[in-house]
């Protein structure tokens, strides 16, 4: 393999390496956010369950 082309290889490998960092951060910021509405859903749910007992 010739020096050019593991330069190429080497390029795109880099590049695909920050689009999936990149992903993988969003994913992690998503995971966060479903995991406060989950909590938030249940605090409600337990709060009308009192409502409900009252």
């Amino acid at each position: 393999m010739n020096t050019k082309r593991i330069l190429s290889l080497t390029n795109e490998l880099n590049s695909r390496q920050e689009e999936y960092t990149k992903i993988n951060e969003q994913l992690a910021e998503q995971s966060k956010i479903i995991k406060n509405l989950k909590d938030v859903i249940e605090y409600r749910e337990s709060q009308i369950e009192g409502l409900k007992l009252k």
